[in-house]
């Protein structure tokens, strides 16, 4: 009873993070079904804008998005109360930035990047 328990709650559990990352993509505008068929989008809607997405053709970059925008690995939906503002150090592309803008609105977010070659792509968002 307990292994059946078990295998329960990880089906459970990776359902439930699927349909969370379904709606986060919704939330930013495209659909979202599985990683292995994921490709980027051309732009999300954040804060009621319809923002471009520029960024390197680097292997890493879709990684980066999902675990930004899509699986929230950074806690972003939290939903603390009184954010105003967000440091984003080492932001790349901006990937961060762009959940934290959706996440917290109002929030001033400074974002830098020492990298001079993707710094072009952060200056853009």
């Amino acid at each position: 009873m307990n292994q059946l328990f078990v295998a329960f709650r990880r089906s459970f559990s990776r359902y439930l993070r699927q349909a969370h990352s379904y709606l986060n993509a919704l939330r930013f505008g495209f659909v979202f079904v599985r990683a292995r068929w994921f490709r980027m989008p051309q732009k999300v809607n954040v804060a009621g804008k319809s923002i471009p997405l520029q960024y390197p053709p680097d292997h890493g970059v879709s990684s980066d998005f999902l675990a930004c925008c899509i699986r929230n690995d950074y806690g972003l939906r939290q939903r603390l109360s009184s954010v105003r503002t967000i440091l984003d150090i080492g932001a790349n592309v901006g990937f961060f930035s762009i959940a934290a803008r959706s996440s917290y609105p109002q929030a001033t977010i400074h974002a830098y990047e020492p990298n001079p070659r993707v710094l072009a792509f952060l200056e853009r968002v």
